[in-house]
């Protein structure tokens, strides 16, 4: 889900930009608007955006409880499946 480059962009994108987006943000990423849209539909699906349509455009955000769990969820794997010793792989 989070592994391709460009949906890191897109997150951190509207991360920057804390009010909503449209797809006419591609202007500011180096992406073609067909790549974009995929990306986002790709972020949507997982439920880690939400879209809106208004008029002929779509309003994009990111769904912060969904982001906030995915965060929580990463944070205890990287404290508690580390091994401590050198030894490790």
């Amino acid at each position: 889900m989070l592994g391709h480059p460009a949906r890191m962009k897109i997150l951190q994108y509207m991360i920057k930009n804390t009010s909503c987006i449209y797809n006419d943000f591609v202007l500011e990423l180096p992406l073609a608007q067909s790549t974009a849209s995929k990306h986002l539909s790709e972020l949507k699906a997982v439920g880690l955006i939400q879209g809106e349509i208004f008029g002929s455009k779509i309003c994009y955000c990111i769904d912060r409880n969904v982001f906030n769990e995915i965060v929580v969820a990463l944070n205890e794997l990287r404290i508690s499946n580390f091994c401590d010793n050198s030894n490790c792989c």
